[in-house]
């Protein structure tokens, strides 16, 4: 099987399954129906996550009023930035895509040059000048497909994803298209809800199944303080402590990886911590526009953990509306340098500094333009 990794850091396998499987956690679908697949994953250890229901809708929806103070407009209207991070922002709240974050070129490539864009049917809500919902509708060749429709949180409830369709349905049947296709995961209640409503009918499912230990991220508390500082602590020693005297290396510890100094972050910025069977595996922190430190525990490289918790602190406010994301990587540390780049990291300056030993080292700069 081959691996890619979603723009949400989560790595699904593809392909006729076998043995030939990177360590962590992976992630692999299959229709419900194919048991042959289901059997091989099942055999490879994957075991089922979530369900997603393949729906069929009727355009005949009928158009509604739009709601007050709610203006249409159409993707083509909307600057390119602020749809993609639309988008982004939506996609936090669906299952099995949160801490999704696309990269400007592969968003492009993905909306506005695939074959299947059509700004009539790609819907947007705004309220006054800001885009607010999103009903994407997919003109594929045997039959239009619905990708995605939602609105942001504080406006929901009040009809705005019901009337998107309605719009967007209404060009479908002055164009002669009887049904749309679509997906909703089986646990999404709310849109479920909506879609039963105008019509849906199951025709099929998949299956999202799941191997290896689970990776969890979630923003830390104060009882996590005590870990992410031994956490610091190993991380740091493994990367520099060998270019210290011991009793530097235990002081530079106790000034910067101290259980004091993450109360202090906790309260200054925003940290984020990955969790694998329980235990804390990696964090990351970050302030507005910066993504000041990303650190996975040792003995679980090479399992994605790294990937997770970028893509996570990428699609955190902090982040996901700065015009330019900054970091610093020890020019030593390739598998970081390769991980950022992968995100779309561009390589820029450098800081020269010394190890405790005397040796010039340096960290380079690098930016993410949003």
């Amino acid at each position: 099987m081959r691996t890619w990794v979603r723009p949400d850091g989560r790595r699904f396998a593809h392909g006729e399954p076998d043995g030939e499987l990177p360590p962590g956690e992976l992630f692999a679908s299959a229709d419900a129906a194919d048991t042959e697949r289901l059997a091989a994953l099942a055999a490879l250890a994957f075991e089922p996550l979530r369900r997603e229901l393949h729906l069929l809708l009727p355009v005949t929806v009928p158009r509604v009023a739009a709601p007050e103070g709610i203006r249409l407009l159409h993707a083509d209207e909307v600057p390119e930035r602020e749809l993609r991070l639309l988008d982004d922002e939506l996609r936090q709240d669906v299952p099995g895509t949160d801490g999704w974050r696309w990269r400007p070129e592969d968003f492009r490539a993905e909306t506005y040059e695939s074959p299947q864009y059509d700004a009539a049917v790609y819907l947007v809500a705004a309220v006054g000048d800001e885009a607010v919902a999103i009903a994407r509708v997919w003109l594929r060749p045997e039959r239009p497909r619905l990708g995605f429709v939602g609105t942001r949180r504080e406006l929901r409830r009040r009809g705005i994803s019901r009337w998107l369709l309605g719009e967007a349905f209404a060009v479908l049947r002055e164009r002669g298209h009887a049904e749309i296709s679509t997906e909703v995961d089986e646990a999404n209640v709310a849109s479920r809800t909506l879609l039963d409503a105008i019509g849906g009918r199951r025709i099929g499912a998949a299956v999202e199944l799941r191997r290896g230990p689970a990776v969890t991220i979630r923003a830390a508390s104060a009882g996590d303080v005590e870990a992410l500082a031994a956490l610091a602590a190993r991380t740091w020693l493994d990367a520099f402590g060998d270019s210290l005297p011991p009793a530097e290396a235990a002081a530079e510890i106790e000034r910067t990886r101290s259980p004091e100094r993450f109360r202090r972050a906790l309260a200054e910025r925003t940290v984020l911590v990955a969790e694998r069977e329980g235990r804390l595996a990696g964090y990351a922190e970050l302030s507005d526009g910066e993504l000041e430190r990303l650190y996975v525990d040792m003995p679980l490289h090479g399992h994605g953990i790294g990937a997770r918790l970028a893509a996570a602190a990428l699609a955190h406010p902090r982040l996901a509306r700065a015009e330019r994301v900054r970091l610093q990587v020890w020019e030593r540390n390739e598998r970081a340098l390769r991980l950022y780049e992968r995100l779309g990291f561009r390589r820029g300056g450098v800081v020269r500094f010394t190890l405790g030993d005397g040796t010039p080292a340096e960290d380079v700069l690098m930016e993410l333009e949003s």
